[in-house]
């Protein structure tokens, strides 16, 4: 089933649109899922975008950091975008912590039901749902 995503503005939709060519193989018709709903979600705020190139290796098209690194500079709403964003890419938590206890309290922080109802809070759930279709779809 083909699916059209929804965007929070033009600069979302511009920033999905110019990175599709990372995870659509047009030769093959092939697209990886996963990276689709990075890019989506990385695109959502501007924080997001600006601290894409730092998290993301485009070349190697891998992670480079959790997003607990920039937490202190991100509002909740871009804290929660990019938890996302790193969650359903990597599958799984990806922390920098190697402390178990720190890792139970950022996992618990940054829990589907948290980013979930962060969004929420601010109406902005229905693009993280859109980010799970983008990668189940």
């Amino acid at each position: 089933m083909k699916h059209k995503p929804i965007f929070i503005d033009g600069k979302h939709k511009k920033f999905y649109k110019s990175h599709k060519h990372l995870f659509k193989n047009d030769k093959d018709k092939t697209c990886d899922k996963r990276l689709r709903s990075f890019i989506y979600l990385m695109g959502s705020t501007k924080k997001c975008r600006e601290y894409y190139a730092e998290i993301f290796d485009q070349d190697e098209k891998r992670l480079l950091y959790g997003a607990e690194k920039f937490s202190a500079r991100l509002s909740p709403v871009d804290l929660a975008f990019m938890r996302l964003a790193v969650d359903l890419y990597h599958i799984g938590p990806l922390m920098e912590e190697n402390s178990p206890l720190n890792r139970v309290e950022i996992y618990s922080k940054y829990s589907p039901c948290n980013i979930f109802c962060t969004l929420l809070q601010y109406g902005l759930c229905p693009y993280a749902v859109q980010a799970l279709l983008l990668w189940y779809s």
